[in-house]
């Protein structure tokens, strides 16, 4: 057998390395793409869901908002005054940091 020949023949022989390589691509690609899809389809129920809490909110008057604070403060009084404190806290941080 000449040189050319067993090249030829080497290269009409599929390499078990290089099927193996195509047959990983081709899986990492199909993963991929499911994953791009399942992310496609959670983003959208998000979507929809902001728009509904959105449009819920849009209802609301501040009122409303207002007298839930209140009654919230009334049930929760040292939540109410954890979370204040905190706020301030965080307030008077940023505050300070200008200086």
């Amino acid at each position: 057998m000449t040189q050319e020949k067993r090249k030829k023949d080497s290269k009409e022989i599929p390499d078990p390395v290089s099927e193996l390589l195509d047959e990983v691509t081709s899986k990492g690609k199909a993963l991929i793409n499911e994953g791009l899809e399942s992310a496609r389809d959670m983003f959208d129920e998000k979507k929809e869901f902001i728009k509904e809490k959105a449009e819920e909110l849009k209802d609301v008057k501040v009122g409303e908002i207002a007298e839930e604070a209140k009654d919230f403060v009334k049930k929760n009084p040292w939540m109410s005054l954890a979370i204040a404190a905190g706020l301030g806290f965080i307030i008077g941080s940023i505050l300070k940091s200008d200086d």
